[in-house]
Parts: structure tokens; C-alpha cells; sequence
């Protein structure tokens, strides 16, 4: 998948974000082309882009949307916004059936989880959606039991 660029390109680890197009309409006829291929032979498969699933064209996530029912967001990063938040979860909602939100932890990277974007969340954004069963929030990594 190829989306318009990551905007952060701040992760050491990564060089996605050197494979991109700002050309929406070139971006979504590779996408769609790529997802033609898709023949369910494996049962599973993960679909990742140059980016994030915010930096798609706008067509791209009804095509992904025909083949899955979930999106996972990850949130509490350096630079995100209440607003930014809010149309990450508003856009999964709208083409998913289920959106899963991890909120940043520490790990052994360099990037590193930005408390005052978890603050903005918490206090703002987890109380629109804590309610809502179409939405799984993970303040921590471990709160589906997993690693605990």
C-alpha cells in the first residue's frame, strides 16, 4: 500500500516514508490494484502503507475496508492532536466494524510516548468512545492480559 507520505518520519528504524506519491488518485489505482490480488488463499492478511492509515488517500480505506472489519490505531505519539485523534477514531469507525486504540508505552526505541498527548486523550478523547463496544481502548499494552 502506498499512502501520501508519513508525516512524522521520526522513527530511526523506519524508511517507509521515502515511498510515496502525493498524487491521491495514482496512489488509490496502485492500492487498488495491489488489493485485486488479494485471493484469501492464507486466510490473514496484514496490509501495511508508507505511513499511516491517516496518510491514505481518501478511497483507499472503503477498498481495505471490503476485506476487513478492524483498523488498529496507535496514539499518544509526538505531534498527534485531539482533532487528529478524534478523525483517526471517526475514520476507523466509519470503515470498520471494530477499532482497536493503543496508547503509546516506552519501549527500547528512541521515539518515546509524549504524556501530554496521552493527557489530551485521556481527558478528552477515552470519554467520547470508553462506552462505545465498537471501540477497544488499551491505556496500557497489557490490558487484554497479554504479556501480563
Amino acid at each position: 500500500m502506498r499512502g501520501n507520505g508519513c508525516k512524522w518520519r521520526r522513527c530511526r528504524f523506519c524508511d517507509y516514508h521515502t515511498d510515496f506519491s502525493l498524487d491521491e488518485q495514482a496512489n488509490f489505482q496502485l492500492n487498488s490494484k495491489v488489493l485485486a490480488q488479494v485471493t484469501g488463499e492464507f486466510g490473514s492478511l496484514e496490509v501495511i502503507n508508507s505511513g499511516s492509515f491517516c496518510d491514505l488517500d481518501d478511497a483507499t480505506p472503503e477498498e481495505i475496508a471490503k476485506y476487513f472489519n478492524q483498523v488498529c490505531l496507535l496514539q499518544g505519539l509526538p505531534g498527534q492532536s485531539k482533532e487528529g485523534m478524534l478523525r483517526d477514531i471517526e475514520l476507523g469507525l466509519k470503515y470498520f466494524d471494530r477499532v482497536c486504540v493503543n496508547i503509546m508505552v516506552e519501549n527500547t526505541k528512541p521515539i518515546k510516548p509524549d504524556y501530554g498527548v496521552i493527557e489530551i486523550f485521556k481527558r478528552e478523547v477515552y470519554p467520547l468512545y470508553k462506552d462505545n463496544e465498537q471501540v477497544d481502548i488499551l491505556l496500557n499494552n497489557t490490558d487484554f492480559g497479554v504479556g501480563v
